[in-house]
């Protein structure tokens, strides 16, 4: 929940003088009668503000302001009143002596916005100020829940993104963006209607960066970042933001100061930071320099997650006992994760390792079976599990959920490449040559594929060579 910081006091705390009202006639002893209309700070009738008289014997009646600032107190007997009303701005109660002499006593009108005028010019100034500032901040409040509004439904499209189907993804897309624009633009209008110098400022920038971080433009959410750090240098969520985004765009010296600063402020947290920074070097393809944060968040708190990427890590540098280990360890802090275990499984297959690789894969493939449960469409799982049987040697398995992974997931650089190594396994190097090569031509890093182990078996074929970029003659 965003707290808000409030810059100005609701109004000026007021020490005014005591009126007084008379009546000059006689009449009857209970027919008295007190009536009254008051007007606030602004100009406005006063409603429902507490009102309440007392008599010169200490008799007290107790009453409030109808919609239009008006009060009655009938049945009085004559003599002396206290009419007494505590506006909120006002430390102590405004008190006015009234003398009532019937039905015909003459109305009690308070018009706190000219009493203030003319007695305290300077309070009166500065009431004037905050109500001024008031407004502002109101208006701002306003824009930045709108703003959040349109982010949440930009999150909301940016999820149903991943989950869309191959000819639906143009048009989700065109509507991440859309909100985007949307959301930064209301929360550009909320920092207009901001009060001078006002403490909230970052919250605007914060919320920007996130919106054009959303939409992919990365540029502006550096910038939108950079600000909200400006304007509250000690939050540490968003120097780990600002370094995700560096991180990704490859401004990894960048990227490495902003994780180092977002743990310097938040100890308790520091794991998160150095886990951030380790992913934005593996995924820089600086395996090696991701090691040393991924193992210093670690230390600090032991997650599945910095786990789970130290196991990449290692796999990438071909280091598979190392790899191993680190997925044994993510598997005992959670073992009900698929992934994991076909980690697992990969690593003792290439430690050469193959009934305990078996035994991973076989759990791997138990445990995607129950998610698919839960969404039946997931590409992602449904490679996982054509991989996992792929691995165990049962082609018609493996077949099956590769076809229904590619039906929902046709275009995502993972599905295809994963689809490279379901035919690889299976032998069918042809088919693994060729999805490689639309793995590739969907994003899919050269420089990503180069490095795995899966293909290791396809270094001297002519169409692997050619997509890796090599020459077909140097060995």
């Amino acid at each position: 929940m965003v707290k808000w910081t409030k810059t100005y006091a609701l109004a000026a705390i007021l020490a005014l003088g005591m009126l007084g009202c008379f009546a000059t006639r006689t009449a009857a002893q209970q027919d008295g009668k007190m009536t009254g209309t008051i007007i606030d700070f602004d100009g406005n009738p006063w409603a429902n503000l507490p009102v309440k008289i007392k008599s010169d014997v200490g008799a007290t009646t107790e009453s409030k302001t109808d919609a239009a600032g008006k009060f009655a107190f009938a049945g009085l007997k004559n003599g002396k009143y206290t009419f007494t009303v505590q506006p909120p701005q006002m430390q102590a109660p405004f008190d006015v002596a009234v003398e009532v002499r019937g039905a015909d006593t003459p109305p009690v009108n308070l018009n706190f916005k000219e009493i203030l005028e003319k007695q305290n010019p300077e309070a009166a100034a500065k009431y004037r100020q905050q109500q001024v500032e008031q407004k502002k901040f109101a208006g701002m409040k306003e824009q930045f829940a709108k703003g959040v509004g349109l982010l949440e439904q930009e999150r909301a499209a940016k999820a149903e993104l991943s989950k869309a189907k191959p000819e639906e993804k143009d048009a989700i897309k065109a509507k991440v963006a859309d909100l985007s624009t949307q959301a930064v633009t209301t929360f550009q209008d909320g920092l207009k209607a901001a009060p001078e110098k006002d403490p909230n400022i970052h919250l605007f920038w914060a919320r920007m960066g996130e919106a054009y971080d959303l939409a992919g433009r990365n540029d502006e959410a550096i910038n939108a970042y950079q600000q909200a750090i400006a304007a509250k240098p000690d939050n540490p969520s968003y120097y780990n933001n600002l370094g995700n985004i560096l991180g990704r765009t490859g401004k990894i010296d960048e990227a490495r100061a902003a994780y180092t600063k977002c743990a310097e402020l938040d100890p308790p947290n520091a794991a998160m930071a150095w886990r951030n920074f380790g992913i934005s070097l593996y995924q820089a393809q600086r395996m090696v320099e991701a090691i040393e944060p991924l193992k210093r968040s670690i230390v600090i708190r032991p997650s599945y997650a910095a786990y789970t990427n130290l196991s990449t890590a290692y796999f990438g540098l071909n280091r598979f006992g190392e790899d191993a280990t680190a997925n044994e360890e993510a598997i005992r802090l959670n073992p009900e994760q698929h992934i994991v275990w076909g980690n697992l499984g990969d690593a003792r297959k290439y430690l050469g390792k193959k009934k305990e690789a078996s035994d991973a894969y076989l759990k791997a493939a138990d445990l995607a079976l129950k998610e698919l449960k839960v969404n039946p469409r997931d590409p992602d799982v449904l490679s996982s599990l054509a991989n996992y049987y792929s691995e165990l040697g049962e082609r018609n398995r493996a077949l099956l959920y590769l076809g229904q992974s590619l039906q929902y997931g046709r275009n995502d650089q993972d599905v295809l490449l994963d689809a490279a190594e379901v035919h690889n396994n299976l032998g069918e190097t042809g088919l693994a040559v060729e999805w490689l090569g639309k793995a590739v031509r969907a994003g899919y890093p050269v420089g990503g594929i180069a490095g795995l182990p899966y293909f290791r078996n396809l270094e001297y074929n002519p169409g692997y060579r050619q997509l890796m970029g090599k020459s077909q003659t140097s060995k």
